[in-house]
């Protein structure tokens, strides 16, 4: 599809289904035969997008997809550990197994609460925000990312306007290998605004997927 004048486009991508928890790193799982069937599927729907940059954060999961969508559009991904998954900050590679298990226990759902060992929803959203601005100043038209499901899920009600205060009441489902595609629009024709106007053309489309390879 053809972008409007003066306006951009960006791919926020789930990485395709991995493992739990890792081995040699906990927090850095490899992806599943069921997740590269997934990447097979996706790489074959990103091809047929027009990709000027690709950027994922710093997890093998995150990086195998990115690279094997890179590799059909000629170019090399941004690796940002602002894309990490939710408590995936700090020294995340030295965390235990029984570490890794008790964050992926936690249920966060005001704003400040945390594990001792983990990350809030209120740095999460603060950190979303931060990689999204760090993704818009790339001087690329159309741009495609791949993270992880709560930083995508929290990146996306934030630009659709939930504040940092929010509690977590809800969750925007977000399978494996899914989209979300916003159009960025300038704000020309009205100097007022305090940024670009976002366009959701669709959030955590599946589609492309075959049926019995949607996970979440």
């Amino acid at each position: 599809m053809e972008l409007p004048p003066n306006c951009r486009c960006f791919y926020l991508v789930r990485h395709a289904e991995s493992d739990r928890i890792g081995g040699a790193c906990a927090m850095d799982p490899a992806l599943t035969p069921r997740g590269e069937a997934q990447l097979a599927a996706l790489v074959r729907h990103t091809a047929e997008l027009a990709i000027d940059a690709i950027a994922c954060s710093e997890l093998s999961r995150a990086r195998r997809t990115a690279e094997a969508i890179a590799a059909g559009h000629g170019v090399v991904p941004v690796i940002d550990a602002g894309w990490n998954e939710l408590h995936t900050v700090g020294a995340w590679r030295d965390r235990s197994h029984r570490e890794v298990e008790e964050l992926l226990a936690a249920r966060l759902f005001e704003p400040d609460e945390h594990h001792p060992r983990g990350e809030s929803l209120r740095a999460l959203h603060r950190r979303a925000l931060a990689a999204w601005a760090r993704l818009v100043a790339l001087p690329a038209r159309r741009v495609l990312v791949v993270s992880h499901n709560a930083l995508l899920v929290r990146l996306v009600q934030a630009l659709l306007g939930l504040g940092e205060d929010a509690a977590r009441t809800s969750a925007i489902s977000y399978p494996n290998a899914a989209i979300s595609e916003l159009w960025l629009l300038d704000r020309d024709y009205d100097p007022t605004l305090p940024g670009p106007i976002t366009l959701a053309m669709r959030i955590a489309d599946a589609h492309h997927l075959p049926r019995d390879l949607v996970t979440r």
